[in-house]
């Protein structure tokens, strides 16, 4: 007797009737898409993370527009012999003056461009402290000992304490542009040293954000090509396991390889750049349009030899069209839901996740209804009698066992609470990077040799002036930021300071005689003033700008919660005078920043990503209940996923600031097939105990199948250089293995106490 044909059914004779069509339009768009997919670039950038607007970014940019950029590259230079001998000075200044030539450095700073006070018959004017010139030994000899017995700190800064390893600051032009330019014109500087260090004996040492970030960005492009090649590959072997034969793999990767030249044409289109969060997205887009291969071709397999290959097809394609059409959706809304998140990078990585599932899904309509046209790509045919006992045991047992099964998911639920209560939110850029890579190695070896390095910019700002306009330049304010640097230097939280309060003391000093001193006039330090504008740093943005001083102090490179305790040390240690005030500004508070978004961005995406995936199972399942009784299963894998990263000490931050929401939508999935297999026994009469071991019975080989697809794919992350992405990885596999235990253990346990309810 002939079957009724359902409206999933008759969807898909009309897809298998047009086949050739769709799959000619399919390898239409990818190759359409293939010019924008390639034109996505590296960035990893901190300020992909803010949205216009935001308070830190409007502040950095303030102190940018005052100030210049502050991103500096410091470049060490050492020499066995000595740095600050007639030899390594030359070198100095040939290396300096090189620097200055770069395109794209807006100033060099050395001992080479350095001054030192000289007293004469005009009063103090600062002179060159390395002469133009070729120096003698002698003159050679008496500027180390100059240099190294001087209580500089801001010679400090630039030499070590033996003389054999001096320091070249490069500052980056203000640029608009800087994220797109910072690689090429780091690569010119990289050049420019070469040519001048090619015939000597020196070594050089790099370190500084737009490093770690050129470092990030290279490492990032190299594991993306990485993970996706061994994503593929471990998948062609998974597959070639399940399946016995090639076509279906060759098929299934097909049909992937689509869907991504879709969605990184689609990212690339939009003009935006991939990074160490946006990195997994093409994993998780060939991993999970994987498991959807996997369901057709499997079903396919397992239906009666005799059927035609239309027959074969229609049949398949409509009893999946629902299932995978729903976890499609529930998993793109997953993602989705990061579209809520603050930081731009998290929204770009969620919408176009969801986005590409999508492809994904067409991709494997499409691609799949193609290829059972034919029969080499069925897979060969098995029974997984073992592997179906094994799924039937372990459910009958969370059947006859239930209360110490779901007892037991209470405690865990309480020991993964335990884990999250000590979940701390970090970041650390350059701790993403291997121990032993070369810009980790040179950031280390410089501040044991020069101390800190990282610029923490402060700015002084004279609010208001009984009588007249506000200015800084005030024997009072003086007094308070030395006193103010001091006071910081002591806290330990930053290793020196420097301020044109120092420069203007130096001067003042030198004209009577003495160490550095301060003006007690108002009339003195603006004098001092219009006269080291030319030569003593920073006091010609403090002749430009007389209602605000720069105060720079150096702090160790470290992750976003130390920076942050820098800062709060460094803002409570400040004393100032009434009508004064301070405010932290530059690149690393915008750094710091980024832990509060990831707090607002993890709290708000997981209680999102919950309540619309449980939302949509409700009214696509058209029951309440089945929403519900999918919240445990989902919600249980996430908390111990999140309680096992507790638990061993890894930080939220940018990468894993995702993983809660990312880790709900993976995991729904085989939910849903549970759900949905389980739905249809029990609207054939079974009761709930027989629907729900039919169900995992037929279903579970497919679910141990996609779930090792799956798991393995995310698994290969931790294959990258980049650590956060490793972390990513590992935890999103451990979710997806926990999630399936979930499913065939408390899940059927649900369904013995809840019985005929859970219907």
């Amino acid at each position: 007797m002939e079957r009724n044909a359902s409206t999933a059914e008759r969807i898909a004779g009309g897809l298998y009737d047009r086949r050739w069509a769709a799959l000619g339009a399919c390898l239409l768009l990818a190759a359409a898409a293939v010019v924008p997919a390639l034109r996505a670039t590296v960035d990893n950038s901190i300020q992909r993370w803010f949205v216009e607007g935001d308070p830190a970014l409007t502040t950095y940019r303030s102190f940018q527009e005052t100030y210049g950029n502050d991103e500096t590259v410091l470049i060490a230079l050492r020499r066995e012999e000595g740095m600050l001998t007639t030899r390594g000075l030359e070198i100095l200044k040939e290396a300096t003056r090189a620097l200055r030539s770069v395109e794209g450095v807006a100033s060099v700073q050395s001992l080479a461009t350095m001054t030192r006070v000289r007293v004469g018959l005009a009063g103090p004017r600062p002179v060159a402290l390395v002469p133009d010139g070729r120096l003698s030994a002698e003159q050679a000899r008496s500027l180390r000992t100059h240099i190294l017995d001087a209580d500089s700190t801001l010679y400090a800064r630039f030499v070590n304490d033996d003389g054999t390893m001096a320091a070249v600051l490069a500052r980056m032009r203000p640029n608009d542009q800087i994220d797109g330019q910072r690689d090429v014109i780091l690569g010119r500087i990289e050049e420019a040293l070469d040519r001048t260090l090619r015939d000597t004996d020196v070594r050089r040492h790099r370190a500084g954000v737009g490093v770690i970030l050129r470092a990030l960005n290279k490492a990032s492009t190299q594991d993306s090509m990485l993970v996706l090649l061994a994503a593929n590959a471990l998948i062609f072997l998974l597959l070639w396991g399940f399946f016995r034969r090639v076509a279906p793999v060759l098929l299934t990767l097909g049909v992937v390889g689509v869907a991504t030249v879709w969605l990184m044409g689609a990212y690339g289109w939009a003009g935006l750049a991939i990074n160490t969060v946006t990195l997994v997205m093409p994993t998780l887009v060939l991993v999970i349009c994987t498991a959807d291969c996997v369901h057709l071709l499997r079903h396919a397999a397992d239906l009666p030899d005799a059927l035609s290959a239309r027959e074969r097809a229609v049949r398949t394609v409509g009893f999946l069209l629902r299932p995978c059409g729903v976890t499609t959706l529930t998993t793109a809304l997953g993602f989705a839901v990061l579209g809520a998140s603050p930081m731009p990078v998290v929204r770009h990585l969620g919408l176009f996740s969801a986005l590409g599932l999508l492809f994904g899904f067409v991709a494997a309509l499409v691609g799949g209804t193609w290829g059972l046209a034919y029969e080499a790509v069925l897979p060969v045919s098995s029974d997984r009698r073992g592997l179906r006992r094994l799924i039937d045991a372990t459910v009958g047992a969370s059947l006859r066992h239930s209360r110490v099964v779901l007892g037991t998911a209470v405690l865990l639920t309480l020991a993964a609470g335990w884990g999250v209560s000590r979940i701390t939110v970090d970041t650390n850029s350059i701790g993403y990077l291997p121990r032993d890579h070369t810009v980790r190695q040179d950031a280390r070896l410089i501040e044991r040799a020069l101390g800190p390095y990282a610029p923490l910019e402060f700015v002084v700002h004279a609010d208001s002036a009984p009588g007249g306009p506000a200015t800084v330049l005030a024997p009072r304010v003086f007094e308070a930021v030395q006193d103010w640097e001091r006071a910081a230097v002591e806290t330990g939280a930053v290793g020196w300071s420097y301020s044109a309060v120092d420069g203007l003391r130096r001067l003042h000093g030198a004209a009577a005689g003495r160490g550095p001193t301060t003006p007690q006039r108002t009339e003195r330090i603006e004098t001092l003033t219009q006269l080291g504008a030319g030569d003593v740093p920073y006091v010609a943005d403090l002749a430009a700008h007389p209602d605000q001083l720069r105060v720079t102090f150096g702090v160790p490179m470290q992750s976003a919660d130390g920076l942050g305790r820098a800062i709060r040390a460094v803002t409570e240690a400040a004393a100032l005078p009434d009508g004064v005030s301070v405010e932290a500004t530059g690149y690393l508070p915008l750094y710091v920043r980024i832990m509060t978004l990831v707090v607002q961005s993890q709290l708000w995406t997981f209680g999102l990503a919950l309540a619309v995936i449980l939302l949509a199972i409700g009214v696509l399942f058209r029951s309440v209940r089945a929403a519900l009784l999918a919240l445990v299963p989902n919600v249980l894998p996430v908390l111990l996923t999140l309680g096992v990263m507790g638990g061993v000490g890894l930080p939220l931050d940018v990468a894993t600031v995702t993983i809660a929401a990312v880790l709900f939508g993976l995991v729904v999935d085989d939910t849903v097939h549970l759900l949905h297999r389980y739905a249809v026994g029990r609207g054939r009469g079974l009761a709930a105990a027989s629907a729900i071991r039919r169900a995992a019975r037929t279903g579970g080989p497919m679910l141990v199948t996609t779930t090792c697809v799956i798991g393995g794919g995310v698994l290969v992350l931790m294959l990258a250089q980049v650590k956060s992405v490793v972390w990513f990885g590992g935890l999103t596999a451990l979710g997806i293995g926990l999630a399936l235990a979930v499913d065939l253990t408390v899940f059927p346990a649900l369904i013995a106490r809840l019985g005929a309810r859970a219907a």
